[in-house]
């Protein structure tokens, strides 16, 4: 149960959370309930909502009311002008005194989930005469009579209609009425998305000129889109479309928005029209199956912000009139089968916050002139054959996301990338990177949360032991890069992290005595390295009730709340027995400690999947919740599948 009304105590109302009332008079004319966390619920709705006979404002949107109907009595709360029931677990047919809120400006019925609300009749709508705003996605109107004509022409007032995943289809609109009294529409907002038209384009919007927006995404469309000069943003994603050609888009020239994502659109990206100039300002073409090289003439559209071409058939290389489009703020190439080198001239986008080459066949440097790109926020360059990387990288001051990986990189990572100071996600992983990465590299990273750099085998972290990182990091991934020290004590000031990869970094010596007191990591891997010791008798100075100087680093893992999940010690030096407690209320689903000289053998590990344990000096006989909880088992390098 929500404790969202944990503030309603006291006499003063007025003061109480999502209570709004008016300055003067002191009524009540705000109900704020909405929610999409902290859900209320209830049977229904009480009926002494209604004696709040000046409300005006009233959300109770994502609260559940047990799929009750919409009472009655929210007709008598004829001051209403903005009523929100979506996703509030109504049911059943939406009652016609909604109909008597002649003062309602805003109405949603909506529901993202089941389809349980339904409207048999619409004639109840024409009292809404003050009505900008409807929402009726996912309600059953299919069975509504002339529902078109009320909606379209019946409420002059109404500027944004939202009717998707409504089971809708051409039949529903009578072509012959609606034609001779669309133009007494001002619907300027129009969502037919997620419903069953198929085939041509529905002709009636054709005569709805007072649309600008229209959504018709998620329909089964395959023919040519008229011409429609009022429309600014239109969504046809998740369509039948074959051809940007065939389908008109081009001859849209005061067009602003444009998605065609999802279709099944083939051949060349070609450009041809008699528009002398395009208003387009974002164009969403990506998944679909568009081939040839990305066209020159898409310099004509100078006022392009955002261009999504990713996941084509795309090949050649990029143009370098792609860095005349100097409004774009975002540029997303990946996934396509682009090849040469990434074009100077991209430096010339001064605005762009998103430049996405990944997944693609780029090769040769960096560009320097990358530098020049001051606002960029998103850099992916991964999965291609880049070979260096700009000391031009440390100007990127606007940075967070930076990804180099899975490339053919070589040389040195520059210093300048720890200038980057609102750097949150950084990845350089699968490369020939070399050379020696300092506390220097992280200088002024205080935002860093995920630092990937794996499979670089000749990069060579040589981290000061007394420093002290300006982050707090919660994913380190440096398996397969050279550490080649005792275990970093930087970690130990670490206390968000969820995963720990140091695998294969020749990191020797015992665990550090302070390990245990990182809270508990959802992965851990220690393999491949030359570790030694036992997991035992750990130093600890820790005075709460659950810790014991005694106790071992994995005892010490398990007294926490949210408990490691996966721990790889695989191929180390550890010795002496594996400790009874290992598994003591623990969700612990992996364990790998083979290739270690461990003695005895493991106690009761019900949480576990995988367990391999082979390769040590382990005695005794097996036990026997082994067979009845590991579904896969590894001894002297031999996988076993259990057969329950």
């Amino acid at each position: 149960p929500s404790n969202r009304l944990s503030s309603w105590t006291g006499n003063n109302c007025c003061e109480w959370l999502g209570v709004g009332c008016n300055n003067a008079t002191r009524r009540v004319t705000r109900l704020d309930l909405g929610t999409n966390s902290e859900q209320l619920q209830g049977n229904e709705l009480n009926s002494s909502l209604s004696e709040l006979t000046h409300l005006s404002y009233l959300d109770l949107s994502g609260n559940y009311f047990g799929g009750s109907p919409i009472p009655e009595f929210i007709g008598l709360m004829t001051r209403l002008e903005f009523l929100n029931l979506s996703d509030a677990g109504f049911s059943g047919a939406v009652t016609h005194q909604i109909g008597k809120l002649s003062s309602l400006r805003v109405l949603d019925l909506s529901d993202r989930n089941d389809m349980k609300l339904i409207v048999d009749d619409f004639a109840w709508v024409s009292g809404l005469l003050s009505l900008e705003y409807l929402g009726l996605s996912r309600v059953n109107v299919s069975g509504a009579r002339d529902f078109d004509k009320v909606l379209f022409y019946m409420i002059p007032s109404l500027l944004e209609l939202h009717l998707s995943n409504c089971e809708l289809s051409n039949s529903h609109f009578d072509q012959t009425h609606l034609d001779s009294n669309l133009t007494r529409s001002n619907i300027q907002t129009l969502d037919l998305s997620w419903n069953l038209f198929e085939g041509k384009f529905p002709l009636f919007l054709q005569n709805l000129t007072s649309v600008r927006v229209l959504d018709l995404s998620a329909n089964k469309l395959n023919s040519s889109i008229p011409v429609m000069n009022n429309v600014v943003e239109l969504n046809l994603a998740n369509n039948r479309f074959s051809g940007i050609q065939e389908t008109g888009a081009w001859r849209l020239c005061d067009l602003k928005q444009l998605d065609l994502s999802f279709n099944y659109m083939e051949g060349p990206l070609t450009m041809s029209s008699g528009c002398s100039r395009y208003g387009l300002e974002r164009l969403i073409l990506n998944d679909n199956k568009l081939s040839g090289e990305i066209p020159t003439s898409l310099e004509r559209l100078t006022s392009l912000r955002a261009l999504y071409l990713d996941y084509n058939l795309l090949s050649g290389t990029i143009p370098e009139s792609l860095g005349n489009l100097t409004s774009l703020t975002v540029l997303v190439l990946s996934g396509n089968q682009l090849t040469g080198l990434i074009p100077r001239s991209l430096g010339n986008l001064m605005v762009l916050r998103r430049l996405d080459l990944s997944e693609n066949l780029l090769n040769g440097s960096i560009p320097f002139s990358i530098g020049r790109l001051s606002n960029l926020e998103i850099l992916y360059l991964n999965f291609n054959s880049l070979s260096s990387i700009p000391t031009s990288i440390g100007n990127l001051s606007e940075l967070q996301f930076l990804d180099l990986s899975s490339n053919l990189l070589q040389g040195s990572l520059p210093d300048s990338i720890g200038q980057l100071s609102k750097l949150q996600f950084l990845d350089i992983s699968n490369n020939s990177l070399s050379g020696v990465v300092t506390e220097a590299h992280f200088a002024n990273t205080s935002n860093l949360i995920h630092l990937a750099a794996t499979s670089n085998h000749f990069l060579n972290f040589k981290i000061s032991p007394n420093w002290k990182p300006p982050f707090q990091i919660r994913n380190v991934l440096l398996g397969s890069c050279k550490i080649q020290s005792e275990f970093p004590p930087w970690i130990q000031t670490q206390k968000n992290l969820a995963i720990l990869i140091l695998s294969n970094t020749s990191l020797y010596g015992p665990l550090p005595n302070w390990l245990y007191e990182l809270p508990v990591i959802a992965m851990l891997d220690l393999s491949h390295n030359l570790l030694n010791g036992p997991l035992t008798n750990l130093p600890s100075n820790q005075t709460t009730n659950t810790t014991n100087p005694s106790r071992t680093f994995i005892e010490r893992l398990a007294d926490y709340e949210r408990v490691a999940r996966i721990l790889l010690l695989k191929n180390n030096l550890f010795n002496g027995s594996i400790p009874d407690s290992l598994c003591n209320n623990t969700d612990l689903v992996i364990l790998d400690l083979s290739r270690n000289m461990l003695s005895d053998t493991l106690s009761n590990c019900t949480s576990l999947d995988v367990l391999d344990l082979g390769d040590n000096k382990l005695s005794g006989t097996i036990p026997k919740w082994i067979g009845e909880k590991i579904k896969y088992l590894a001894t002297q390098q031999q996988l076993h599948r259990s057969n329950s």
